[in-house]
């Protein structure tokens, strides 16, 4: 999540805690969307009662401090996870510490035999469990059942996850994240061109595009699902790369190992039908505004994916100059200089954002220019946002622009 919501921030290996159920979905989210060959979730209410209890009926009273944390031995604060007792099967902290956020709405019992509840079906609240730090040990109870909304945020509550996997016919997830097929690469997974560019994976997810506090074309934030996944060039293309492909290069920095610039978006058309005509089996493109935005965040939320600084040659220390590619750290998915050295030209036409969720959104027929992202080595640092957007027609040229390609099978 790139941050922590913690009241008790002091304790690296304590339990996050001031989440809602809300945000343990997103997190959640954002853990599926790495397609690691599983599917993450909230444990429902009676998953987490059979694994809390372990084959037994209930612990006794008077030895529940040997497994939790609560208002007799907490000192009215969270400990990190692991130190008491595990029960019968390996699991800690089952019983204080935090209450626990579960999948399920809050609600009555059904009547009769179950099997795999799923719980209520709607409601006003969601269910938590276990007790915490400060709670008296009678709420410690496997039990003991409670029920808040959703979005409702205390230092007592936290999660844990629980895993299915993907070939499983049961999916509880209520995330929004369409997890790839079993068998798809993990993010970051690299891939080299026969050309020798080379790729990153970018799985599919989903994630809050635009931002509040931003120039009124970065404007309302909403929702978009990327579908399907995708790789994303590791790095902008180079002028070798250029090179090898067009016979000629047009950049004003020369240097094989710099990022091709002053190429129009018609010609970035151009060099992509070449590639393509040499390829087999996959297709070469530019990545749409979405997807480019989405891999630039790499599951973050903020202004930027990290340390600028650390990131991108930008106005404060490129010199006015381009510098050779990937010498700059990499977002948390392996994806180079996605801030500064060259803005990149993307498919889109550039136009004015829709309202509400959107699917791979559909991309705007016409516009007054093509859109450009992640500012350049002439770039303040407010013009370098993971959310800015910029554009210009499509056969214009500038020392600043150059692009990245995206690869479909």
């Amino acid at each position: 999540m790139g941050d922590s919501p913690s009241k008790f921030e002091n304790c690296e290996q304590c339990p996050v805690e001031n989440v809602s159920w809300d945000d343990a979905q997103t997190f959640i989210d954002r853990l599926n969307g790495l397609n690691d060959g599983f599917i993450y979730r909230l444990p429902t209410e009676a998953e987490w009662e059979y694994a809390a209890r372990a084959g037994t009926t209930e612990p006794s009273k008077d030895n529940l401090t040997e497994f939790g944390w609560h208002d007799v031995n907490s000192n009215k604060s969270t400990h990190p996870v692991g130190q008491l007792k595990p029960n019968a099967w390996g699991l800690y902290d089952m019983q204080g510490n935090l209450w626990e956020w579960v999948q399920d709405w809050y609600g009555d019992f059904g009547a009769g035999a179950q099997t795999d509840p799923s719980g209520p079906i709607s409601g006003t609240e969601r269910t938590i469990r276990g007790g915490s730090w400060n709670s008296p040990f009678q709420a410690a109870r496997v039990a003991v059942r409670l029920g808040w909304v959703s979005t409702s945020r205390q230092s007592t509550w936290g999660f844990r996850v629980a895993r299915t996997a993907k070939s499983s016919t049961t999916d509880n997830s209520s995330t929004s994240t369409r997890p790839a097929p079993s068998g798809q690469p993990r993010a970051g997974t690299s891939w080299r061109s026969p050309q020798g560019i080379d790729f990153v994976y970018v799985p599919a997810g989903s994630f809050d595009m635009g931002s509040v506090d931003g120039e009124a074309d970065e404007k309302p934030v909403h929702r978009v699902i990327i579908s399907q996944g995708f790789y994303l060039g590791k790095t902008e293309v180079t002028q070798a790369q250029w090179k090898a492909v067009m016979g000629a290069n047009p950049s004003k920095n020369q240097g094989d190992d710099l990022p091709v610039e002053q190429v129009s978006w018609d010609d970035v058309q151009e060099f992509i039908r070449r590639l393509n005509a040499q390829s087999n089996g996959v297709i070469y493109r530019l990545p749409t505004e979405a997807e480019w935005e989405y891999a630039c965040r790499a599951g973050t939320t903020g202004r930027y994916a990290g340390d600028l600084e650390a990131m991108a040659w930008y106005l404060s220390n490129s010199g006015s100059a381009t510098h050779p590619v990937g010498q700059k750290q990499p977002n948390a998915w392996g994806l180079y200089d996605l801030y500064g050295n060259v803005g990149e030209w993307v498919q889109d036409w550039y136009g004015s954002y829709r309202e509400g969720e959107q699917t791979d959104p559909k991309r705007e027929s016409s516009g007054p220019g093509r859109a450009l992202r992640g500012g350049t080595f002439r770039s303040r640092a407010e013009l370098l946002r993971s959310s800015f957007r910029g554009f210009n027609t499509p056969d214009s040229r500038f020392s600043p622009y150059g692009f990245r390609l995206a690869r479909t099978p």
